[in-house]
């Protein structure tokens, strides 16, 4: 099971099954409800800003691209024509999706596209070892993204800029993947297994000196509520929302089973 973001009922988009799935909301009594009854080897839904549109990367023979499902003209399209397009992520205003796939020499690069398809993928910059996974700044102007560098999984920044600039963001000999952006960009929700196993941290961004642990018995998939104030984790079959205080500094006051 893999999902995206909480909606505003407390759904889950998620895509289900073995080999082939579907894509589904996740009611929080664990109901399914089938968005599109296509089966297909869904991984890595994203709902876009709006809730109209679903971008999903989808494996066929060996090969991965980014389609689009829109839900109000029930119409599924697909959108890269890069070679092994994967991880798709909407920009704010909805209006374009980040993805990555292979470049040049067959090194992976980080594209943009056009979210309507009416236009070219525009390739932004090589990327760093095998990457796998990104996630959108709120403010459109940098990317964290995961990648397999000197024997781990490390999380690397790109400014969004002209010189699309890359820098370490975390690196050790432990494995830090899965990062996701807080709505106001302060906070990388992410998993680490420095402990041993993996579990949900929270680190300050752009700067990752703050650490906040965010899991108490393992968790993977985190994302934020659209208001910031809850981080969803999966721990084991369960989903968990983890409650954020504030003031008088960031902190976890509560975790409560959901699914």
């Amino acid at each position: 099971v893999q999902t995206c973001a909480p909606i505003w009922a407390g759904a889950l988009v998620t895509s289900r099954g073995g080999t082939k799935s579907q894509l589904a909301w996740l009611g929080k009594d664990g109901s399914a409800a089938v968005i599109a009854s296509e089966s297909r080897r869904y991984s890595t839904p994203r709902l876009s800003p709006d809730g109209t549109r679903i971008a999903v990367t989808v494996t066929e023979a060996g090969k991965s691209a980014v389609w689009i499902y829109d839900m109000s003209s029930r119409t599924f399209s697909q959108l890269s024509t890069v070679a092994s397009a994967q991880s798709p992520e909407w920009s704010p205003d909805g209006t374009r999706i980040y993805y990555v796939g292979l470049g040049d020499s067959d090194q992976i690069a980080l594209y943009s596209q056009q979210a309507d398809g009416g236009g070219a993928p525009d390739r932004i910059t090589s990327i760093q070892g095998i990457a796998q996974g990104l996630s959108v700044a709120p403010d459109g102007k940098s990317i964290v993204y995961i990648a397999y560098v000197k024997n781990s999984w490390d999380l690397f920044r790109i400014q969004l800029d002209s010189s699309a600039s890359q820098s370490l963001y975390i690196g050790s000999s432990f494995d830090e993947t899965t990062p996701t952006i807080s709505p106001d960009g302060h906070w990388v929700a992410m998993v680490s297994n420095q402990s041993g196993a993996g579990q949900i941290y929270l680190r300050s961004y752009p700067n990752p000196s703050s650490r906040i642990q965010v899991s108490a018995s393992g968790g993977g998939e985190p994302m934020w509520s659209k208001d910031g104030k809850s981080v969803y984790y999966r721990a084991g079959t369960s989903e968990i929302a983890a409650r954020l205080a504030t003031t008088p500094s960031l902190r976890v006051v509560s975790r409560d089973t959901v699914i």
